[in-house]
């Protein structure tokens, strides 16, 4: 993990880009295009090797948005929610953070066998919520030896709360 030194001098430029990036996500856009921006955002925010976006249609969460070798890593293009480590960040609505998940029981054998030969060394799941829905999760991964700090977990959940926004009205404007 970063020093807190660290953070604390990378903090303030980290959040004008999630500032920047909140802007950009704020427009009227095709939903596609919206999910796979959200998607090379967060993985330009984070510096993060891969990071999927998958949606709630119905009781399947589908891939929709993909940065990196996310369509490697995220091999199933539609699973359950409550399943694997994405859909148990679903069911429950709450972040999860899980260094070396390629060992994490909690993956599917496709999923399992795609981060084993990527050699991921973390995971942060992180619900998009409004109120007490979760649209979705962002699902990233990272290279890093380090895994993800505090303060990527932070600035994930803030890029998070923002990208859910985005998405619901993106999808309330598709039906309009």
């Amino acid at each position: 993990m970063a020093s807190q030194a660290q953070e604390l001098t990378t903090l303030p430029a980290r959040l004008e880009t999630l500032l920047e990036m909140t802007r950009q996500l704020s427009q009227i856009l095709p939903l596609d295009t919206l999910l796979s921006n959200m998607a090379h955002a967060c993985g330009s925010l984070l510096n993060s090797d891969s990071v999927g976006i998958r949606v709630v249609e119905g009781d399947d969460l589908v891939l929709a948005g993909v940065c990196g070798d996310a369509l490697a890593a995220m091999a199933t293009p539609r699973i359950k929610i409550g399943e694997s480590l994405t859909g148990i960040v679903v069911a429950t609505g709450e972040s999860l953070l899980v260094s070396d998940p390629a060992n994490d029981h909690r993956l599917t054998p496709a999923h399992r066998a795609a981060y084993q030969s990527a050699g991921y060394r973390a995971f942060l799941g992180v619900p998009l919520r409004i109120g007490d829905q979760v649209l979705g999760a962002l699902s990233i991964r990272t290279h890093r030896e380090e895994g993800f700090s505090a303060e990527d977990v932070s600035i994930a959940t803030a890029f998070a709360a923002q990208a859910a926004i985005g998405l619901e009205n993106a999808r309330l404007y598709q039906e309009s």
